[in-house]
């Protein structure tokens, strides 16, 4: 039995929400957040900036690359089964739960962050602004 608690982990909590966490940490990086920031926090930390590649790669290619994976895996996707043996629809539900318990982590905590910025008196927009509080100079 614990084969099959195992395989719905796999399929449901790991395939699945790492997939869709993965595409959303490169959009909310790259794109929210912007390469170019991102690119001068890396210069900050290991003293030279990510070339043209990499910033190709973060911006474009990966989040493409990462898109097409996950729409791939939803149009060839079947319910997993262990052997001939095929899971109870509890079972599915399950993991159904595990991925949005996985995804839904990042804008429940988005709304938590700009609710306590905004009753801290900073503005709910102060959360998509960069600081240079650890920031030093280069």
């Amino acid at each position: 039995k614990g084969q099959f608690v195992l395989d719905i982990m796999d399929t449901y909590g790991a395939s699945i929400s790492v997939m869709l966490i993965a595409i959303f940490e490169m959009i909310a990086i790259m794109w929210i957040y912007g390469f170019k920031n991102f690119g001068e926090d890396m210069k900050c930390m290991l003293g030279f900036a990510p070339n043209i590649y990499f910033q190709a790669c973060w911006v474009v290619i990966c989040p493409l690359l990462l898109t097409c994976i996950f729409i791939a895996a939803c149009v060839c996707w079947t319910q997993p089964s262990y052997g001939g043996i095929q899971y109870p629809d509890w079972a599915h539900g399950i993991g159904y739960i595990l991925v949005v318990l996985s995804v839904i982590q990042i804008p429940l905590w988005l709304l938590v962050t700009i609710v306590s910025a905004a009753m801290g008196g900073r503005g709910a927009l102060s959360v998509f602004r960069t600081t240079n509080q650890w920031l030093t100079k280069t």
